[in-house]
């Protein structure tokens, strides 16, 4: 019973609710009457519109007068000297040959002399530039060369940073001197020291110096 007696209750409020709802939705999408004062304008269009003629007035332009040119006067007359020709007679007198006798060559007399040199560089490349290195350097490396001209038994004896010592050495090994000459004959040389600088450029190309510097 008591169901019943809430459903009857319910649908007289559930009718109400909805009722209201729906006048709301109307009122909210309710909108008063505009009236339009615009007029239609006519249209119309002609099928065959009559185009008016344009007349073109050809006009004949009269040719002006020549008017008389003088001509120019002619170029001045420049006298130039004709060459003269010389007048002595050149005499063609033959040279005489003078007459020798035959050389007598004895190779068993020539002598060649080589003079006593020191080692000469020939080709020397530059080191390559450590990838961690970040400020330019040097090393004093030390080294002999032989016979051939070829550097051997090379050291560093001091470098700013340890990266540039195998660097050094390995530039050192590729280059090339002419062997020093005792007696006509190459000889190994011992003892050469000499400096190798690294250089290291910033972005804008200008120098890092060394440390210290």
């Amino acid at each position: 019973m008591q169901q019943i007696h809430r459903f009857m209750i319910g649908i007289p409020l559930a009718f109400g609710v909805t009722f209201g709802l729906g006048e709301l939705m109307i009122g909210l999408i309710r909108v008063e009457h505009i009236s339009l004062a615009e007029r239609a304008q006519k249209l119309g269009f002609d099928i065959n519109p009559k185009i008016e003629e344009v007349k073109i007035i050809h006009e004949r332009l009269k040719p002006r007068p020549l008017k008389p040119v003088e001509p120019p006067p002619a170029p001045p007359v420049i006298e130039r000297e004709s060459p003269a020709l010389p007048d002595e007679t050149f005499k063609n007198t033959p040279t005489p040959i003078p007459e020798t006798g035959p050389i007598d060559l004895d190779m068993g007399k020539i002598r060649v002399v080589v003079a006593d040199t020191d080692e000469t560089p020939i080709l020397r490349f530059p080191p390559a530039m450590p990838a961690s290195a970040t400020r330019s350097g040097h090393c004093v490396v030390r080294f002999d060369v032989g016979a051939d001209g070829v550097p051997f038994h090379i050291r560093t004896t001091y470098c700013t940073q340890s990266i540039f010592a195998r660097p050094t050495i390995r530039s050192v090994a590729r280059w090339k001197y002419r062997p020093k000459i005792r007696n006509g004959q190459a000889v190994i040389r011992r003892g050469l020291e000499t400096v190798v600088r690294f250089h290291l450029l910033d972005a804008r190309g200008q120098l890092i110096p060394e440390q210290g510097i």
